[in-house]
């Protein structure tokens, strides 16, 4: 179980970067609860090489964790807005979770008194978003 959830954590943050099959893949196998039979035959390829597929983007997936930290990082910073008041906590939450913001990337940077995060959305002509916020433990 701990695998499926961290294989969809990486997934949502790397998704992007993988081949349209290769989400297809990752997405019948990991949401949709397909068997690699079921795969096999609405692919019509062999069990073998769905099995193969899956491997090799979960192996990229973690590829990309290893080089860019982005999970490891998100981890980190919600491990440290647990620790600040509840209404700060809810305004950076709110941010991070919102599946409205069409954010495929962000970038947040911590010190001991600051938060910040620049959104960058998934639309090219969307307005890049900053959000500063001062903690006060």
């Amino acid at each position: 179980m701990h695998d499926v959830i961290y294989f969809n954590e990486l997934y949502d943050i790397y998704g992007k970067l993988l081949t349209e099959k290769q989400r297809e893949y990752f997405e019948d196998y990991y949401f949709n609860n397909l068997s690699f039979s079921e795969m096999a035959e609405n692919y019509n390829v062999s069990r073998n090489a769905i099995f193969k597929q899956i491997h090799i983007v979960t192996d990229k997936l973690e590829e990309y964790e290893s080089i860019l930290h982005l999970r490891e990082k998100n981890v980190k910073i919600k491990d440290k807005i647990k620790n600040i008041s509840s209404d700060l906590r809810n305004d950076i939450e709110d941010i991070l979770d919102n599946p409205k913001c069409n954010i495929s990337f962000y970038i947040a940077k911590y010190t001991p008194q600051r938060i910040s995060f620049t959104c960058i959305p998934d639309n090219i002509n969307s307005k890049t978003e900053k959000h500063d916020f001062q903690i006060s433990f």
